[in-house]
């Protein structure tokens, strides 16, 4: 019986989509690859007719992440009857974001294991990077220097994210992200 390019497609698919729920388990170095395929419900020496390494399987599944975080930051932003900063800065900071660090933005996910990554993990982190800069420009100005802006303002909400995540103390992770906030608005 012959193995289609559909049903290739099909157990990628199923591959990403282990990796990807493992990683937000348990971040990129938790991931394995024998367990990624009992999840995928396929054989573990299948994986290399599907990827090239475990490094380019973990630099996929955060492309996939980081791109639906960037998607869904994109369908909140729509939502907003006057798009500005302030409205992203608030869909960043809010409880949901914060609260559900698998489910948002792959950047504030994935930036801090990403110095662990292999040169694709960072290139892969990279490139969301500058497309969320560029989701930035339209609120900050044109040219270089709202380009160096939008750059600052993404590393600010991308820290006061992790820091928050991080914190034991709800009212201490409240204050990064309301100091935070005062200072990314007090420079527009």
């Amino acid at each position: 019986m012959g193995y289609s390019q559909a049903d290739k497609a099909q157990s990628r698919e199923r591959i990403l989509a282990a990796a990807t729920a493992q990683i937000a388990r348990g971040g990129m170095d938790s991931l394995g690859v024998a367990e990624v395929m009992k999840d995928a419900g396929l054989t573990a020496g299948t994986f290399y007719s599907h990827f090239s390494s475990r490094d380019d399987l973990i630099a996929t599944a955060a492309t996939r992440m980081m791109l639906a975080g960037h998607a869904q930051i994109e369908a909140l932003l729509e939502k907003v009857k006057k798009p500005s900063l302030k409205a992203i800065v608030d869909i960043y900071f809010s409880d949901e974001h914060v609260g559900s660090a698998e489910t948002g933005c792959g950047v504030c996910f994935l930036v801090g294991e990403g110095r662990f990554g292999g040169q694709a993990v960072r290139h892969a982190i990279s490139e969301q990077f500058e497309r969320s800069v560029e989701q930035l420009l339209p609120f900050v100005g044109t040219g270089a220097v709202a380009r160096r802006r939008a750059r600052a303002v993404l590393a600010s909400v991308v820290g006061a994210v992790n820091l928050a995540r991080a914190m034991e103390d709800p009212a201490v992770a409240k204050d990064i992200l309301t100091a935070a906030r005062e200072q990314i608005l007090a420079g527009s």
